[in-house]
């Protein structure tokens, strides 16, 4: 992973860990911190260091994204392996894994104020309204003749959620 000071056009920091790095979340605010993700890890890595601070197994696939809490030091990772995961950042554990999905994990969407996320499968076509703290969901199975129209890009983004409506 590389830092770049976009301004002056300067490589800041050169982080080496990942074989094959799929993204990365990072925020300077109120100091750096980062996770990046790929071959079956997410990594953290230490502020302003290229040293990992962490390496956090589980997944057995590839991780497509992460979403990351970090006044909550929480993350959601969702990968191809069919499944979630509810990181604990500061104690570097796996709080809970999310089953459901059959195929890969395309999207998610997390509510960090709510305890909820919503995921979705292109595979089965389905969306998952999840409750974090126990692990619970809901599936909605989109219906055929509504989909059927839609080419697998238009999936690939996935869904937004407004967690304030009541609909």
């Amino acid at each position: 992973i590389l830092l770049w000071d976009i301004e002056h056009g300067q490589l800041l920091q050169k982080m080496v860990g990942h074989q094959e790095v799929t993204g990365a979340v990072c925020t300077w605010e109120p100091a750096f911190r980062c996770l990046s993700y790929g071959e079956c890890t997410l990594q953290l890595w230490h502020p302003c260091a290229t040293a990992r601070a962490a390496v956090l197994n589980g997944h057995t696939n590839l991780i497509s994204k992460a979403e990351v809490s970090w006044d909550r030091e929480l993350a959601l990772s969702w990968a191809d392996d069919s499944t979630l995961k509810l990181w604990d950042l500061k104690e570097r554990t796996c709080l809970r894994t999310l089953r459901g999905h059959v195929g890969p994990v395309w999207s998610a969407h997390v509510d960090w104020s709510k305890s909820k996320a919503l995921s979705y499968s292109f595979a089965q076509r389905s969306l998952f309204f999840w409750n974090l703290q126990d692990g619970s969901n809901t599936e909605i199975f989109l219906e055929e003749e509504a989909t059927r129209n839609l080419s697998a890009p238009a999936w690939i983004g996935g869904a937004e959620v407004d967690w304030e409506s009541d609909c």
